[in-house]
């Protein structure tokens, strides 16, 4: 039996044995209109996705939620909360695995323990009306005892990397109090501390990457996490290009 997880007063915790899809579950809760702070949280998903943008195949042991915000600002700030989310994430992962860990981020949502992917965030948002979203859901997805064997050497687990047994409901308490620390400091200061935190850990600068935008894919050398959280790729040919998060996550 799973211990249940003790949160935060202000996460409204919906404890689900099993779905289809956790994202898909908290983007109904909203529009159902759900309060900001309901956290989905899914012990098994039937049905996942590789690790690609908008999916992450889980592993039995691993931790899936998915975070309702309500944010009222610009949809391009509002997408600056995913890097918050993996700040938050790192710190949580540092609290428990060996202090010999590697761990980086990679752009725009992993978590990479020793170079392997370990955990990913990504972001669904709602109807976009005068340049704000009345919703969006924020997942986040971690390998715990083992990595989808599908992705192979590409992907990691915090137990195997990290040297170190931990449960998701330990990794959830983590996660839900470095967020709960980072968002209040994103709001209060904006996003230099975050991009600061997050410019730390980086990984990738430097190498020669491919990002999957909607309709294209874009290749070239990654340079720079720029003031809005945009990741800066030197193109072949073309010079720098500014990948934006609202870009990646939104269209």
């Amino acid at each position: 039996m799973t211990r249940s997880a003790d949160l935060p007063p202000l996460y409204e915790l919906v404890n689900l044995e099993e779905t289809p899809d956790v994202c898909a579950e908290a983007i109904r809760l909203a529009e159902q209109g759900a309060d900001e702070g309901t956290l989905v949280w899914a012990h098994r998903q039937a049905a996942g996705r590789a690790d690609h943008q908008g999916g992450w195949l889980g592993t039995p042991g691993g931790l899936l939620c998915a975070l309702i915000l309500r944010p009222e600002m610009p949809v391009s700030t509002a997408a600056e909360v995913v890097l918050v989310a993996v700040v938050s994430l790192g710190a949580a992962l540092a609290d428990v695995v060996s202090p010999m860990t590697r761990l980086s981020y990679r752009w725009p949502g992993s978590v990479l323990l020793n170079e392997g992917k370990a955990a990913k965030v990504w972001l669904e948002m709602g109807p976009v009306f005068n340049d704000q979203s009345p919703w969006c859901v924020l997942g986040v997805g971690v390998n715990i005892v083992r990595p989808p064997p599908a992705l192979g050497f590409a992907a990691a687990s915090v137990e195997e990397e990290g040297d170190c047994r931990i449960s998701p409901t330990d990794v959830l308490e983590h996660f839900a109090r470095h967020f709960l620390g980072w968002i209040n400091r994103w709001a209060e200061e904006g996003f230099d501390p975050v991009r600061t935190a997050w410019l730390q850990r980086a990984g990738g600068m430097g190498e020669h990457i491919r990002v999957a935008l909607d309709g294209e894919a874009v290749s070239g050398t990654a340079v720079e996490i720029d003031a809005a959280g945009a990741l800066v790729v030197d193109v072949a040919g073309q010079g720098p290009r500014r990948l934006g998060l609202r870009d990646y996550f939104a269209g």
